[in-house]
């Protein structure tokens, strides 16, 4: 029950994290692109789809996190992506760019660097912790779980 508890507290924690690094960027994806075009890793040509695709992915996640549902995969990919952008904000910090990551909305500038890097491994932990134990209580995968068991394990869906 605890190891349920703890892990539906870091479910929610890493998909407000999520949420809050997603809204901006779908509601401005120019703004996104932006941001994402400083980084220079990938073709210009692509950044506006890529950086669009990574603003739903980042709100579709948070949202299959909030409502536990496809928890494995959401964390997986929170997991995959958090890993991502740690090495995108030491590769950041190794060329002393100077410019906000882009991860967050708001004037107030998130620098990439060695910090947003740190920041990123402690969202990194909870969001494998998840993977790792996804819980077995709380959210729709727990729902539909228990109504496989209650109608038998012979059936198939």
């Amino acid at each position: 029950m605890l190891l349920d508890i703890l892990s539906l507290l870091c479910r929610l924690f890493v998909a407000a994290i999520f949420f809050y690094a997603s809204y901006d960027k779908v509601l401005n994806p120019q703004n996104f692109a932006a941001f994402a075009s400083q980084y220079e890793i990938i073709p210009l040509i692509m950044v506006n789809w890529s950086s669009a695709i990574l603003a739903w992915l980042e709100l579709t996640v948070s949202i299959l996190l909030t409502i536990g549902w496809k928890i494995r995969p959401a964390a997986f990919i929170t997991s995959g992506l958090l890993l991502f952008f740690t090495g995108l904000m030491i590769y950041a910090g190794i060329t002393g760019a100077g410019y906000d990551c882009g991860c967050f909305p708001g004037d107030a500038g998130h620098p990439a660097g060695f910090d947003a890097a740190w920041r990123d491994v402690g969202f990194l932990l909870p969001s494998l912790f998840v993977l790792i134990f996804p819980g077995r209580r709380f959210g729709i995968d727990a729902m539909l779980n228990r109504r496989r068991r209650r109608q038998g394990l012979w059936q198939l869906d």
